[in-house]
């Protein structure tokens, strides 16, 4: 396996779980009124969860200021600083951080006492609907709005790295009729979500002003 090989057969891994991570938010947005209320609580534990693989970050104790843990597709040497650059504009943003300070709540508080983290939502039109997690009687900032912009951008980030694999399998003929090349081909990330989600761009504006060469 040459170096290439390596780097994809390990970036693919996240590829995957964010893959999951859309599959799993797209079917509550459109379809969590016809959802068991379990399975929608045991989906967005489950998406709180694979964000925190796919970025991995930990809040300092004397600031609250939240960092980048060198873990997950950190670790893969390729690509590294993209990455960091990237997940750090994400972890800056004013408006995500509430949510992202939640999200490890979620998982702190997922060890030792599951049945506290239970599912909520508000009552609307099908297509207004908001479904979220609370922690015992306290409404959490995580809900179908406030994990819009996350997931958005981890797919326009991930997206950057979608074509750098294509970039790499072109200069192997023999991966052509591979079927994994022809999904990452077919696949993009940016319109993996669904049309019922609110797209934030105005959120991080600085995230697109940034050169993502590295």
């Amino acid at each position: 396996m040459n170096a290439d090989e390596k780097y994809i057969t390990q970036i693919v891994v996240y590829f995957n779980i964010l893959h999951e991570i859309n599959r799993k938010f797209n079917l509550i947005l459109s379809e969590g009124y016809n959802i068991n209320p379990y399975k929608v609580e045991s989906m967005l534990k489950e998406i709180t969860f694979d964000i925190y693989v796919i970025m991995p970050f930990y809040r300092k104790k004397r600031t609250s200021n939240l960092k980048l843990s060198q873990n997950g597709p950190l670790l893969i040497r390729r690509k590294r600083r993209f990455l960091s650059s990237s997940y750090n504009c994400i972890l800056e943003s004013k408006p995500l951080n509430k949510t992202l300070k939640d999200l490890l709540l979620i998982r702190n508080k997922s060890i030792h006492e599951a049945h506290n983290i239970r599912y909520m939502y508000s009552v609307g039109s099908k297509s207004s609907q908001i479904f979220g997690l609370k922690y015992r009687e306290k409404c959490l900032n995580i809900n179908t709005i406030t994990l819009t912009p996350i997931i958005w951008y981890l797919n326009v980030t991930f997206e950057v790295l979608r074509d750098y694999v294509i970039s790499i399998l072109d200069k192997y003929p023999h991966y052509k009729n591979n079927a994994y090349y022809s999904e990452l081909i077919n696949n993009s990330f940016v319109s993996k979500l669904n049309y019922h989600a609110i797209l934030p761009p105005y959120v991080i504006s600085r995230f697109y002003n940034k050169p993502y060469k590295n």
